[in-house]
């Protein structure tokens, strides 16, 4: 089953995202964890004259969205010919099929430190994606993720455009959130120890999307 990912960004946001790409995971040898999984489709789907770097690639975290299915929060760095040296954070959504596990889908975005140098990052360093297929019943998923560089800030509150709000916790400096359905972020914000909001960031929605 060929299942498309999208992500878009927002332009107060490191991943800045400056540049985007989307990935199917199609093909893939089973492994024997969601991590590997995710390692082997990530190193698997490096764009043409994008060279890899080795022993670059941190997992961050995983976490269970239901029995067959985790998401797996991973950075590494690449060198683009155009523009050197680049960071990427990325996620997949990888599949338990029989024994073993298989990349979903995936996506992610990366930035090059000179287009932000003499900048400090942002406190939250901001994504999003969507995927859905063609399959009868299915509902798609929708997730926000990202960098915390704010080390006070050790929750995350997404607010959908449904007015449910999740708060997840912020693990190895990133987090991510995860929902089925196709939703949009109306406002991410940032908690400290005491659940005091310390940060907040409305995404702009394009016209007609907001429910």
């Amino acid at each position: 089953m060929k299942v498309s990912y999208k992500l878009r960004s927002f332009s107060i946001l490191i991943l800045a995202m400056i540049t985007l790409s989307s990935c199917r995971a199609i093909g893939f040898d089973l492994t024997f964890s969601p991590e590997q999984a995710a390692i082997r489709a990530v190193r698997g789907n490096i764009e043409p004259n994008v060279t890899f770097v080795d022993d670059s690639l941190v997992v961050h975290q995983s976490i269970e969205a239901q029995d067959d299915l985790t998401v797996v929060v991973m950075s590494f760095k690449q060198l683009r010919a155009q523009t050197g040296e680049e960071t990427c954070l990325y996620t997949y959504e990888v599949q338990r099929m029989g024994l073993g596990w298989a990349p979903k889908s995936g996506g992610g975005g990366c930035y090059s430190p000179n287009q932000i140098a003499g900048q400090e990052p942002e406190e939250i360093q901001l994504g999003a994606g969507q995927s859905i297929s063609d399959a009868p019943g299915d509902l798609g998923f929708s997730q926000v993720y990202g960098k915390v560089n704010n080390p006070e800030i050790v929750k995350v509150r997404i607010t959908w455009n449904d007015d449910t709000a999740d708060e997840v916790e912020v693990i190895n400096s990133t987090f991510v959130a995860y929902r089925f359905g196709m939703f949009d972020q109306r406002m991410v914000e940032g908690l400290n120890e005491q659940g005091e909001v310390i940060y907040s960031f409305a995404p702009q929605v394009a016209p007609g999307k907001e429910q």
